[in-house]
This record gives C-alpha cells, structure tokens and sequence, in this order.
C-alpha cells in the first residue's frame, strides 16, 4: 500500500490563477503536487541515448536545487517526460519548468557544439501540468509515470527501463517486482500526454 503525506487543503482562497502567455492559464496550490509532461519539438526523440539523458537529469539536480522542490517520481522518455513533483509553497511550476527546459536546451548545445548564437527549438510549447487532487489520483499519475516505458513498448517491464524512479520505489517496497508486467487496470484507457 502507498503511504504518503498528503499536504493539500485546496480552498478558493488557497488556489491561484495566474495568466501564461497565450492565455493559457495555470492553477497554482502552495504545497500542491503537480503531474507535469512536456514534449520534445515534432517528438523528436531528442533523449534517446544515455549522455543525453544525463543532461536532462544534471539540469534537473540544478534547477531543484534553485527552486526548491521533492520529486516524487520521474520518468525520461526519448520524446517527452513526466514529472510528479512538490514545490515548496513560495515557489511555481512556471519558474521551475522555464528554468528547466532552457538550461537543458543551454547545456544539449553545449554538448552538441552548437554556437551561442545557433538557434535551436527542443520543446514544444509550454508544458502540460495537472494539481494532484488526492491520494488515489496521486496513485494513479505516480503508477503511469512508471508504466509508460511499458506503454510506449521501450521496454516489457519497468524494471528493464532506466530512466525512471521505478526501481527506488521497488527497493522502497512500493512496488513487487511484477508489477506493470502487464497493463495494470486501473491505467487503462488513460493518456496524460
């Protein structure tokens, strides 16, 4: 069984909605627990190789220590990642998020030895990001992070796939080993991409 801390006492005078740009608007919960997934430009799959994984995860050990927030859980897909994240309240996905994606876009030139000055577009726009409501829909979003690489057929199992926390939460007891072997039913016909 999931044990977590649950910090969320959402009432109207706790929420926040904060205008993005394209009048995309965000709901900002101090001590919320955000699903977020952002997407690589026309899924490229950018993050396919270990050293480019490993800048996505360097960037994020950075940008968490700028801003302030536990990861729940994660997963670093070739295209895309999930994120299930819990930002102190004085701090908002958007920083986090801005500051995330363009540092990986930074240090990916870098390591490709690109120019300053060459112009290169790795995200899609925006991100998608969606207020942990309780403790069955933290369940729910923090087992679809450790199915996808199953579900976008990487891998057989979780446990072959690398890039996620999957296997800190085995060796926590979370999860058995056989778990996402198949699909598991309460994620089926779910797409939070």
């Amino acid at each position: 069984m999931l044990a977590i801390y649950w910090p969320l006492d959402i009432t109207k005078e706790r929420c926040v909605m904060e205008e993005v740009r394209r009048r995309n608007r965000r709901l900002y919960i101090p001590g919320g627990i955000y699903f977020i997934t952002s997407v690589t430009q026309n899924r490229k799959p950018l993050f396919q190789d270990d050293h480019a994984v490993e800048i996505l995860r360097e960037t994020l050990r950075k940008v968490k220590a700028l801003y302030f927030f536990s990861m729940q859980a994660y997963v670093f897909m070739p295209d895309h990642f999930h994120l299930l994240i819990h930002p102190k309240p004085e701090v908002n996905i958007s920083k986090i998020m801005h500051s995330f994606k363009r540092n990986i876009t930074w240090n990916y030139k870098k390591a490709m030895n690109a120019s300053h000055s060459t112009s290169i577009s790795l995200w899609q726009y925006g991100c998608w990001d969606h207020v942990i409501r309780d403790e069955r829909d933290y369940k729910r979003h923090f087992d679809y992070i450790h199915y996808n690489p199953v579900k976008h057929g990487y891998v057989n199992k979780p446990e072959d796939f690398f890039h996620s926390s999957y296997s800190i939460y085995v060796k926590k007891g979370w999860y058995e080993i056989g778990w996402g072997h198949k699909e598991p039913e309460e994620l089926r016909d779910i797409a939070f991409e």
